[in-house]
């Protein structure tokens, strides 16, 4: 078979979305598939940060529409897996329509990061709108959480399929860890070193993590806060809180060392409906404190493997950090938990389960002749 996968971002991207594309085209290709990757061309400015290395593969530098069926009438793919709803995935969409090829969405974020499942519903109907008239043109709409379908179907997304996410729990691994970057960071052997993982943007909750170490530094102060990410709140940010450590973007490798080289990742984001970095720092045995959503919900133990808090409950979020901050005990103990608990999320099992899908809706296009009607 013949894939073609289109993302409007990269494994490299900050927001470590590309990180799941990147195991869905490995996965593939061992599988024995064709598989080709559209993405946004190397001028354009959300690229221009970010290495490539990881894609061998065909490029499109332009978002038009025209180029996307160029490309397509000359290599037919037999399905098109489009994993972002940004500008090139409309415009994959709206080719793969034209074309009547088969196409599997990705739903991301909810229009609000504050509201999910049934208060999105309630409360944003006319951004629901927009995003299901981008997914109901495909013939199926993943989602990673039973939460997300259940709240998807209540919406009328005609078709939500649950693919669970994965991590390569090889890469993110306690085995990375590293007392020299530790000690270089000034964490000691006896004090916790925080981190936090993500775009540092509106939305993304940066502050409140950045609020939680001040609160545990009260009372541990040989506690570290290490924030790996960058975007356009990194400035502000770094004068707000002069005490932390900024990195900004991290490649995959950097990353994985660092997770594992931490006692516990704290994760406040509200905007996404999963949440990988969750996971990668799980799999590389570190503790997490998180808003109990996304991945957090659907893979965490509350007091097993972390702390998991009311969305609603800022202030919660501010006394979990503290509470199992002061604890390295209970933190590693949690650590070498988390990584139990997430190890059988294989990549192989979600990639076979993509295919399965894939599979599928080519089998309904076959059966019924046309396709979806133009």
């Amino acid at each position: 078979m013949h894939y073609a996968i289109v993302t409007d971002t990269c494994p490299a991207s900050p927001g470590r979305a590309g990180e799941t594309v990147e195991l869905l085209h490995r996965g593939l290709r061992q599988r024995g598939h064709r598989v080709s990757c559209v993405e946004p061309g190397q001028g354009t400015a959300a690229r221009s940060h970010a290495p490539r290395a990881f894609w061998p593969r065909n490029r499109i530098p332009s978002l038009a529409g025209r180029r996307l069926m160029e490309a397509w009438t000359r290599a037919r793919p037999d399905a098109v897996y489009v994993a972002t709803e940004g500008p090139l995935g409309w415009s994959a969409v709206h080719v793969a329509r034209r074309l009547r090829l088969p196409v599997a969405t990705d739903f991301h974020a909810w229009p609000d990061g504050r509201l999910q499942g049934a208060d999105a519903c309630a409360r944003l109907p006319s951004a629901l709108a927009r995003l299901r008239r981008f997914h109901e043109q495909g013939d199926a709409t993943l989602v990673p959480t039973r939460v997300a379908w259940t709240a998807l179907h209540a919406a009328g997304f005609p078709r939500p399929c649950l693919l669970q996410r994965a991590v390569d729990p090889d890469h993110f691994h306690p085995c990375k860890r590293s007392p020299e970057l530790r000690a270089a960071l000034g964490a000691s052997p006896e004090a916790p070193l925080l981190i936090h993982v993500g775009r540092l943007a509106p939305g993304r909750n940066v502050r409140l993590a950045l609020q939680a170490y001040r609160v545990l530094r009260g009372s541990c102060p040989g506690a570290r806060m290490v924030v790996a990410g960058d975007g356009p709140m990194r400035r502000d940010l770094e004068r707000e809180f002069p005490e932390c450590t900024f990195t900004g973007f991290l490649g995959r490798d950097a990353l994985a060392r660092l997770l594992a080289s931490a006692d516990l990742c704290i994760q406040p984001c509200l905007d996404t409906i999963f949440g990988n970095v969750t996971l990668e720092a799980m799999a590389s045995g570190v503790a997490v404190v998180a808003f109990d959503r996304g991945a957090a919900r659907e893979h965490l133990v509350d007091g097993r493997q972390g702390v998991l808090v009311d969305p609603g409950d800022p202030f919660g979020f501010l006394a979990a950090t503290a509470e199992l901050g002061g604890d390295l005990p209970r933190l590693r103990a949690m650590g070498v938990a988390a990584r139990n608990a997430v190890r059988a999320l294989s990549p192989q099992q979600m990639t076979a389960e993509l295919d399965r899908l894939l599979a599928r809706i080519c089998m309904r296009h076959a059966w019924a002749g046309e396709g979806i009607a133009a």
